[in-house]
């Protein structure tokens, strides 16, 4: 009896398991919306993201203090991250698409508290030939709970901008962004 109480218990825990699998979102269910530079996308839950300028650069720095120097290349995506909605906090991930090809950022960027903004940086590592129609590409937040689009910038790198890059280039990204009412 005890043993067909516990077979019992646990096919009914692999349902339960297999249906919140199968309605909870990942990025692979994810819809793709296309952004280019300087628009704004906005979460269903209120979480308000847009990529505001594209920089490259073989020198990072962080608020002046150096950080890393790479044989390829940093390409940095400015951000600004504002919370409209009632969560806020946590993490943001991207990764740079290109020719088939994922790389993913160097760190993440915070998300503020509800009612504030930031102003951060994706950077991500990556060789000089992968630049050239490079697409931003914004992973699933964990802070969000619902969510079904997420956007993928077109960062407008063409290949006369990667002829004219001549190293050494420093980037500078905050050290530490603060968080900014919302106005």
């Amino acid at each position: 009896m005890r043993r067909l109480a516990t077979v019992l218990l646990f096919v009914a825990s692999c349902l339960v398991a297999s249906l919140l699998v199968s309605v909870v979102p990942t990025d692979d269910t994810a819809v793709r919306v296309s952004r280019e530079v300087g628009e704004e996308f906005v979460f269903e839950d209120g979480l308000a993201v847009s990529a505001r300028q594209v920089r490259l650069g073989t020198v990072l720095t962080a608020d002046g203090a150096f950080v890393a120097r790479t044989a390829d290349v940093f390409l940095v995506v400015d951000a600004r991250i504002a919370v409209r909605g009632l969560r806020g906090g946590g993490t943001l991930d991207a990764e740079i698409v290109s020719g088939g090809r994922v790389f993913a950022a160097r760190s993440s960027v915070v998300v503020p508290q509800a009612g504030f903004y930031t102003a951060d940086a994706f950077v991500v590592e990556l060789p000089r030939e992968a630049l050239v129609g490079s697409r931003l590409r914004l992973t699933q937040p964990a802070v969000l709970t619902s969510v079904h689009n997420v956007p993928e910038y077109d960062l407008g790198v063409e290949q006369a901008v990667v002829d004219a890059f001549a190293p050494p280039v420093t980037v500078d990204v905050p050290a530490g962004p603060a968080q900014q009412v919302i106005s």
